[in-house]
Parts: structure tokens; sequence; C-alpha cells
């Protein structure tokens, strides 16, 4: 064992004593953590990522002179992470700090250092190739010989935990939505800790000469801790690989066509053919700490919905949920939140309007019609060569309740039935095909004109509405979608000032997500014509 002489245990001592003292003024709003400290677990400013950013942010704007292209890129850029950061906005400002450091030797070490720390935020908000340069940052932190062994160790479990992160392998946490770098801390702790506990297990229990020839040698040791990342045991959250579990990521949809010995079976086997009898993918599950801090970003009072949701989906490998159905207040955002849902778990999918629909077209109808078509789910999975697409059902109250040409209502019963899906009868193909692994997402305005059957193959939620303490994200995420839509980068528009901000406030009091886009769009018109001016 190495001895710690007296000397180090006092200047450990002291080293924790003011790294105590630091983590109080943090959250008390007083210091602002280096990237260092963040690495080694020092609270956020004020306990708060996004006020840690903003913070950070507005510092370093102060503190540039915009007298090149460079410099004011990067003051443009800095400012959209002083409202709600996106991944983006945090790698657009870490590129265009580096840009500062062609630009400006004399402080390129401050520019590096700014773009470290924009990585990290990346990184907390789940981006992976920002991950990795984090873990790259804390080896070299430890391996600096001027790191005090003490704060080498933090370093370097910071190090293992991020690059665990980064390989998206450790999904099935035992406590989600664990923030991630406390996630990767724990991570990288327990490695180590496997670490240590084997090295005393040999020292106690010396090998053979025989034994020890074959032990990895040293140079082997990278490749083999390389390894070891994408074959955690079962303690780290993810189960083992085996043969069954490859096999349940491929479904077989449709089998045979029926009455395919006759001309408009031949017909309609060979416009199946790309799926007939073919194993088709099923979505997997994404990094679900990104679609988490994506959706709480664009949709801050949806929060207990989003962990509801998410929790379901922690632990499996390809996307799998009961069939559920959003019910709450005009303009509330309701589809837009299924249909940022599904985008973000890379669902493919269709929004099927229910108003007035009072037949079962959804269903598919028979090939004898010269308007036969199959169902839509089976549409869907030839369309995106996909067993498991998504259809959200908007307005679903809304459903006629004929029977003329067969029920919408009558048809999804047997749909979201797993039993029946998974043999389900397209009268179009005329035989039966899986359409089990189908996702379904409904909305409604109220439960009222729902039929108690299909009340009960759903899970509902009450999907909330937004207020006014929900203000400034809500808008400054609108404007940015304003601006895709005009074509442009989102990154080059100046966040909502105060004046602006306040304006939106006096004017909606909440409520509907429709009249506030309107809103947001009428300043951008006062912007627009205010530059035409000027």
């Amino acid at each position: 064992m190495v001895e710690v002489k007296p000397e180090d245990a006092v200047a450990r001592a002291r080293r924790a004593r003011a790294f105590k003292r630091r983590s109080d003024a943090a959250r008390a709003g007083i210091h602002l953590p280096t990237l260092g400290e963040l690495l080694r677990m020092q609270p956020f400013y004020r306990d708060n990522i996004l006020v840690d950013s903003s913070q950070f942010a507005e510092r370093l704007i102060a503190r540039i002179k915009p007298q090149t292209a460079a410099m004011e890129l990067t003051v443009e850029t800095l400012r959209a992470m002083t409202v709600s950061p996106t991944v983006s906005d945090c790698t657009d400002a870490a590129m265009a700090l580096r840009f500062c450091v062609v630009e400006d030797k004399r402080h390129a070490e401050l520019w590096e250092d700014g773009a470290r720390r924009c990585e990290f935020y990346a990184s907390m908000l789940g981006d992976r190739a920002s991950m990795w340069k984090v873990a790259g940052y804390a080896i070299d932190l430890a391996h600096d010989n001027k790191t005090p062994d003490d704060e080498a160790l933090d370093y370097g479990v910071c190090a293992i935990g991020w690059m665990l992160q980064a390989t998206g392998k450790v999904t099935n946490w035992p406590r989600p939505w664990t923030p991630n770098h406390v996630r990767a801390h724990d991570i990288g702790q327990r490695m180590i800790d496997r670490f240590v506990e084997e090295r005393e297990r040999r020292r106690l229990d010396p090998v053979s000469d025989d034994k020890k020839a074959e032990e990895p040698k040293a140079d082997q040791f990278g490749a083999h801790l390389i390894s070891m990342s994408g074959q955690l045991s079962p303690e780290f959250g993810q189960e083992e690989t085996n043969e069954e579990v490859k096999l349940v990521a491929d479904v077989v949809v449709l089998s045979v066509v029926g009455n395919g010995d006759v001309a408009d079976g031949r017909k309609i086997a060979n416009e199946f053919k790309p799926i007939l009898n073919i194993a088709l993918p099923l979505v997997a599950v994404p990094n679900l700490s990104v679609v988490r801090t994506t959706l709480e970003r664009e949709f801050p009072y949806a929060t207990v919905i989003i962990d509801a949701i998410l929790n379901d989906l922690e632990g499996l490998d390809y996307i799998k949920f009961r069939p559920t159905i959003f019910v709450g207040a005009p303009g509330s955002g309701k589809t837009a939140f299924a249909k940022r849902f599904l985008s973000l778990l890379n669902v493919p999918h269709e929004v099927y309007s229910c108003g007035g629909v009072a037949d079962a077209s959804l269903a598919g109808t028979a090939r004898r019609w010269s308007t036969g078509e199959p169902s839509l789910p089976l549409s869907l999975v030839r369309r995106y060569h996909c067993a498991s697409p998504g259809i959200i059902l908007d307005e679903i109250e809304k459903t006629g309740d004929s029977r003329h040409n067969g029920s919408l209502v009558d048809a999804l019963l047997g749909l979201l039935e797993p039993s029946s899906a998974t043999a389900w009868h397209d009268p179009y193909i005329q035989s039966a095909v899986n359409v089990s692994h189908v996702l379904w997402l409904g909305t409604a305005n109220s439960m009222d004109g729902i039929p108690e059957p299909l009340r009960d193959r759903c899970r509902r939620f009450v999907f909330p509405s937004p207020t006014t303490d929900h203000l400034v994200p809500l808008a400054n995420s609108i404007l940015r979608t304003l601006i895709e839509e005009r074509g442009l980068n989102p990154a080059w528009a100046l966040p909502l000032d105060a004046v602006e901000i306040q304006a939106l406030r006096s004017a909606w009091p909440g409520g509907s997500l429709r009249a506030l886009q309107q809103l947001v769009g009428i300043v951008l018109k006062v912007r627009d014509k205010f530059d035409s001016t000027h």
C-alpha cells in the first residue's frame, strides 16, 4: 500500500475544505464553478444547469470585444445559451469559441476552456459526441502530473463514467432521469470499485507463474477495457445479450397474401413483395436522456407525463408502450407533443384525423372494390419498412357513430388488443397480419364521446395547459421553430428580449399554444419591420 505522508494528509484536508466552501458558494450563487470543479461533482451555479450556463455565457460575452466576424459570431451563439440552450446551441458555441482560439492566441486558453465547458453542457443534454470529449478532458486532467492524487482519482472516475455513458449501453439505470453527470460519476465509481476489489483479491491470493502467463499483458489492457464497455454485467443496468433477445428485434408482419393464385392476388403479392414473409425491424430505444431533456425544454408544463411515458421504455431494447390517449383543452399542445415524442424516438408515424370519420377506412377496404386499399397500419409498415410505426389518432372523441361502412371504433378495438392484433385480418390482403407492434397515441379534448371499450384498452393522461410560468421557454422554442420554417438557421436568431417577453406576457394569459404562436409570429413581423427601416 502507498504510504500517505503527514503533509499530504494536511494538504488533502485543506483541499477538501476549500472544495466544500466553493461548493456552498456555488449553490448560493456567489461562485461560478470551473469546468474542472464541475467534473469533480461541484454543484452548478445556484444548483441549476440552466442558470449556470446562462451565467457562464453572460460573463464570457462581457469579455469579448466583437472586432472580427469570429468574435461577432461567438457573441451571437453565446446569447442563445442564456435562455434554455439546446445541444446545437452548446456545440455551435464551442465551435465559435475555437474560431476565437485561431484569431486570438493571447487568450487561446480562455476560449478553449469556454469551448470545453460548452461541450460539457451539451453532454449534460445527452449529446454522445460531447460525452466522449468530456471523458477525454477528464483523462487529460487525471494524467497531468500537477494534479494531486485525490483529484486525479475524481477525474478518473469521471472519465470512465462518461465513456460508458457515451457508448449508450447503460440505459436501465435504477434511478430514472438521474442527471447525466451524477450518473456518469456513479457508473465510473462502481467500475473503479470493481478494479480495486479485484486488485486486492490478487494481492491477497497471488496466482502461480502459469496463471500469470495467461493474464492480459499491460499493452492489451486498453483494448480489454474498451471491450468491457460493450459487455457490462447486469449490475450496470444492461442485460446480457442472447439469441432470444436478438431474434425478438425482427418481426414478420405479412406472411402470405390471400388468394395469391388469382390475378388480383398476384398483383397484391407483387405490390407487397418488399415486406412479404420478410422479418422487419422494430424501432430501437434511443438515448432516453436526450428525449427527456428535449421534451422538457419544449413542453416544460408536461413533465409528469414525460416521466410516466418514458419510464415505460427504461431497460427495453425496442419501443413498446400501451395505447395512450392525451386528454386536454384545445390548443394545449397535445398533438404537437405526440408528434414530437414519436419523432424523438425515431418512430415513423402519421396523424389520422378522426373528426367526422364515420367508417372503418383506417382498417382497410376489400380488394373487390375499386377503392380497395390496405389498412393504415399495414400501409405504414410497407412505406417505412418497419414493424413498429406510430399512428396518432387526433381528436378521437369526434369519431362518428355510424356503422354504414363499418365503424372506426370497432376496427380500433381489434387493432388495440395485442392478442387480436397479432393475427389481425386485413380485408385488402385477405389474410392475417401481425400489427401488434404498431404504436398508438390519441388526443381528445374530453372523454365524452369515447366509448367505454375503447377507454379500457387505452391508458389516459390529462394533458395540462401551459401557464405564464412557462412563457419564456415556450416562446423561445416557438421562435426557433418559426425561424426554421423560414429556412434559416435558428442559431442566428436573437432570443426574445425583456421588452418582447413583457409584451407577450401581457397579451398571453396562458392556455392555448396556438395563440402564443400567433403572438410570437407578430413579434417576428415587428422585428422584420424594424430591421427594414434601420
